[in-house]
């Protein structure tokens, strides 16, 4: 499982959603969270990388360069949520994509879990080059942001 720790202090809503268990230790509990987009052809760089997004100027550049027009992108009220956008890099067939598994808060951190899903030996593909990438809103919580991805392949009959 590929991890990648993602820290952005963001501004704005701190109240803490976790409550501490008996024994001290916190308790994760589920963040809401909206897909925003999806695509298999994102024009975003080309290795695998995640964005913490907090602020509407750099939600515009990803968004440009992911491919995205201006007319096309999903609005986002940034004083009280933020965006984690995923991009896979480039992949050699159709069959690439993420799904969003979870979205969670112990009151330290957030932490968001992907599933990286790609076909499975016998799935039938086009033999196309594609670049996944996903865009999830989630409200600002003022705490760091860990993505976590988890390897999925699709087994096909």
């Amino acid at each position: 499982m590929r991890k990648l720790a993602l820290f952005a202090l963001a501004f704005g809503i701190a109240a803490p959603l976790a409550t501490l268990t008996p024994a001290g230790a916190a308790s994760t509990v589920p963040v809401p969270f909206t897909v925003l987009a999806t695509s298999s052809q994102s024009g975003y760089p080309l290795a695998p990388s995640d964005r913490v997004i907090v602020r509407k100027r750099m939600y515009d550049l990803v968004w440009s360069q992911h491919g995205g027009t201006p007319a096309n992108q999903p609005p986002v009220d940034f004083s009280t949520d933020m965006v984690v956008a995923s991009f896979m890099g480039f992949q050699p067939t159709s069959g690439y994509f993420f799904t969003v598994n979870s979205v969670t808060t112990d009151g330290a951190k957030v932490d968001v879990f992907l599933d990286d899903v790609s076909p499975g030996p016998n799935c039938n593909v086009l033999f196309v080059i594609t670049s996944p990438a996903i865009f999830v809103k989630i409200p600002k919580l003022g705490l760091p942001v860990f993505v976590h991805h988890n390897g999925v392949v699709t087994n096909c009959p």
